[in-house]
């Protein structure tokens, strides 16, 4: 486990939270930027620290970040402040509005064999309303679970020391909070790059409202889309399902596109390609 993470093919051993569930705001962001300002856009964006994901992508949209704030935070307002700046020609938000799949898995074993178990990718939606109040404890408890667990015999000794809390009461805690969906999964976060596959695509797709939670189980259950929300729409932005694609070549991304295409008979969309990643960090809650 300790010359994966020193690879670099381990990032992270932690606990990965719904943050609906914790209370929190996020939205993805989509920007129309003078190319000449790109960088400098995405620099600026890139120290908020609510920003995980900030990708340029082969697009008039060619700068995409995701955004998680508190719950007492604007969160409209919080976009406008973070790209109001000169080249900034057009800003969409595009927040969830239904979430058909979370779950990055990846095949290291056959490429051509579909996974057994695909997780939420068997077309289970999940919940996104708050799972009840949480405690104080909770919360102290999540501080501490979210962070990279330490490579030692007993890691959850020093994480309920420092609560001060017994090592059991405090693994109840964790798992009352996977019960309640709001720790979605407690493991080991891979590089998909380290492991070979290098590239991925945002497909966005323009299928008919009465349609959304058919093909949305649908794409939901290829082992290659990672993620699938329904988003909203725009005049210039018409497309209100998303998946990301990820494959070891743009041709396998292509690819698996075209059997999507295929099985849910969606003709309209596109595949936008990451050109550059800008930060690609875990949100930290209740900092």
């Amino acid at each position: 486990m300790s010359a994966l993470k020193k690879q670099g093919i381990i990032r992270h051993i932690g606990g990965t939270f719904d943050s609906k569930r914790l209370g929190y705001q996020s939205t993805l962001v989509a920007i129309n930027v003078l190319p000449s300002k790109l960088d400098q856009a995405a620099r600026s964006i890139s120290k908020h620290p609510g920003v995980s994901h900030n990708y340029s992508r082969d697009h008039v949209y060619n700068l995409w970040f995701t955004l998680t704030i508190p719950p007492h935070q604007n969160l409209a307002a919080t976009v406008e402040s973070m790209t109001s700046f000169s080249g900034v020609r057009k800003v969409i938000m595009l927040p969830a509005i239904r979430v058909f799949k979370i779950d990055a898995r990846f095949n290291l074993l056959d490429d051509h064999k579909e996974h057994a178990d695909q997780g939420e990718g068997n077309g289970r939606q999940r919940g996104t309303a708050a799972a009840g109040p949480l405690s104080g404890l909770d919360m102290e408890a999540i501080r501490e679970l979210q962070g990279d667990i330490p490579l030692v015999e007993r890691p959850f000794d020093s994480m309920s020391e420092r609560i001060n809390l017994p090592v059991l009461p405090f693994l109840n805690i964790a798992e009352d909070l996977l019960t309640r969906g709001v720790m979605r999964r407690y493991g080991a976060v891979v590089s998909h790059v380290r492991v070979g596959y290098t590239a991925n695509a945002m497909g966005c797709w323009i299928v008919p409202p009465r349609k959304i939670e058919y093909i949305g189980r649908t794409m939901a259950s290829f082992p290659a889309v990672s993620h699938c929300y329904q988003r909203p729409t725009y005049d210039d932005w018409p497309y209100n399902l998303f998946t990301m694609i990820h494959g070891h070549t743009p041709e396998e991304c292509q690819l698996v596109a075209d059997q999507i295409a295929l099985q849910t008979d969606t003709k309209d969309y596109t595949l936008l390609y990451t050109k550059k990643e800008y930060k690609k960090e875990r949100i930290v809650y209740f900092a």
